[in-house]
């Protein structure tokens, strides 16, 4: 029996935008990644296709945590990375 290596559950990722210059209305969203779940255990390959900014890059940058996930968790090794404080992150 093979065990799970990474798993992600619900990782949604979104950007704050910018205001336009001089306007009253609120900078928008970027919904880049929304509610992704996931699991590769060892020994496994996982391929992610899609067009062109559908998310590809910001969810293997959310798996790692060099973008700010806005909701949801990943696990390596049964480790919840996303409760880690970042200067644990180096060990794992």
């Amino acid at each position: 029996m093979t065990s799970v290596l990474v798993e992600a559950r619900g990782l949604t990722v979104q950007f704050q935008g910018r205001r336009p210059f001089l306007s009253r209305k609120p900078a928008p969203v970027v919904h880049a990644v929304s509610a992704v779940d996931l699991e590769v255990r060892t020994g496994e390959t996982l391929a992610v296709v899609g067009e062109s900014g559908c998310g590809k890059s910001t969810i293997g940058r959310a798996l790692i945590r060099t973008v700010p996930i806005t909701n949801g968790r990943v696990f390596f090794e049964g480790k919840d990375l996303t409760a880690m404080p970042a200067g644990d992150l180096v060990e794992v």
